[in-house]
């Protein structure tokens, strides 16, 4: 028997089509619903079923189906109630379910390879076959037998991709993606004043997070953490600066809104708290220490394939902060720093490129004048390479508060770059840094209306 029709072979192929976009890429153009349709007298027509809804739902969106496949699958129960019995519907539901748990998933790349060996060989027996059948019947000539043999080796490698532009179906299928992509492709922050004037950015570009020694970019950087997270993404987030331990403290303290001195005297307030505030986020946010010694991009990306080949599939990576990372190459020189600074941003833009995955970076000014209050961050206050700020797609700059307001708790956001929006925007914002809370919505609106007035 194939391994093919192995039920756990194709439960596995499955967990990658429901919740790999990259995978879906690479074998989309060679692999669809048909290679899991059943035989005659064979079962596992559950498994065509799933494959039917995530590829329909990859060909309309271009994304991979993910949360939307149990709504599908139920509606396909309901639409088809008299023709699926209630075994069939236990077990479609089963494999939903084992599909959603992605447990005993495995190496990627190694499914990849076994998906391209099967229909190599596919491929190879069809033309066999298909090779005596012109033979017997007197036709085969040398540039039939060549045409034959050439299209059995093809090479399985996905890069070309052809768009049918103008049938009627292909339109309807890009309106779809595009009303789809209105909804997803530009992530809110969560801080109204901005979300109500700009978008963020696209999959695979990375915005930078600017600002001035302890004002405040690590309390962001758990904020951006919780607001993908809650938009249902998943986050990989890589503290170099800060332990693990204290970024815990944060994402805790902005969740249950207790002061982080308080963590530990107030136990069981944070479990009730916290609960209530996992079912939303349930599993979306992994935070990987790597204070002690720092990582490079490369070594991330390593981490990220990982996860991802443990069933996290990271949307969005956010590095806390570009002073930790390890450059790839040491460089020498008076400008070997700035250089080291350059190299790490391309490969951390490359990556995110490749990926398709939003990526967020928070990095640190220049310093300035001790004491001397800096309200608005712009590009030109980058520490080491200035040039940084122009490769992100949005910076995101972290002032000191305009005169009269909370000192301790109120910041001033600007937007010194945006390559997808306007720039040169900003609003003060407040928030209650005890509890690691970078925006608090009611008090900001408080703060501006008193502005106003004053």
């Amino acid at each position: 028997m194939s391994y093919w029709r192995d039920e756990s072979w194709q439960e596995t192929l499955l967990k990658f089509i429901c919740r790999d976009r990259n995978f879906l890429k690479k074998i989309s153009g060679m692999l669809s619903e048909k290679h899991f349709k059943p035989r005659k007298g064979e079962g596992m027509h559950e498994a065509y079923i799933v494959a039917q809804k995530a590829f329909e739902y990859w060909r309309d969106y271009r994304e991979p189906i993910g949360g939307m496949l149990q709504p599908e699958i139920l509606d396909y129960i309901r639409q088809n109630k008299k023709k699926i019995g209630r075994k069939s519907r236990e077990r479609l539901m089963e494999l939903v379910n084992t599909i959603k748990r992605a447990d005993g998933l495995v190496a990627v790349e190694a499914v990849e390879k076994k998906v391209s060996e099967y229909l190599q060989r596919q491929d190879m027996s069809r033309a066999v076959r298909e090779i005596i059948e012109v033979q017997e019947k007197g036709e085969l000539t040398p540039s039939k037998f060549q045409r034959i043999v050439k299209n059995a080796v093809k090479t399985y490698d996905n890069a070309l991709k052809v768009s049918h532009f103008t049938d009627e179906d292909a339109v309807e299928k890009r309106i779809k993606r595009r009303e789809k992509r209105a909804q997803q492709e530009f992530p809110a922050i969560m801080i109204e004043q901005f979300d109500q004037e700009l978008r963020t950015f696209p999959r695979g570009e990375y915005g930078l997070g600017l600002a001035k020694y302890k004002t405040g970019k690590s309390t962001l950087a758990c904020h951006l953490a919780k607001a993908y997270a809650l938009q249902g993404y998943n986050v990989l987030m890589f503290t170099l600066e800060d332990p693990s331990e204290m970024v815990e403290d944060r994402l805790d303290a902005s969740f249950t809104f207790i002061k982080m001195k308080k963590l530990a005297t107030k136990s069981n307030r944070l479990r009730r708290r916290m609960k209530k505030a996992l079912i939303k986020i349930r599993g979306r946010i992994k935070v990987v220490d790597g204070s002690d010694e720092g990582l490079t991009i490369q070594r991330m990306e390593e981490i990220w394939e990982n996860f991802r080949n443990q069933g996290f599939t990271a949307d969005m990576v956010l590095v806390d902060a570009d002073e930790g990372v390890l450059p790839t190459e040491r460089m020498k020189g008076d400008s070997g720093e700035r250089r080291e600074m350059k190299a790490i941003h391309i490969e951390f833009k490359k990556w995110m490129s490749r990926k398709e995955t939003w990526g967020w970076m928070m990095a640190q000014t220049r310093r300035g004048k001790s004491g001397v209050r800096k309200t608005l961050v712009t590009a030109d206050d980058s520490a080491e390479d200035i040039s940084k700020a122009r490769r992100a797609a949005l910076v995101l700059g972290i002032g000191d508060g305009p005169e009269g307001m909370d000192e301790d708790n109120t910041r001033y956001l600007n937007v010194p770059v945006h390559r997808y929006d306007k720039a040169k925007k900003g609003w003060p914002v407040v928030g209650d840094y005890s509890r690691a809370i970078f925006y608090d919505p009611v008090k900001t609106a408080e703060a501006i209306s008193e502005q106003k007035e004053d």
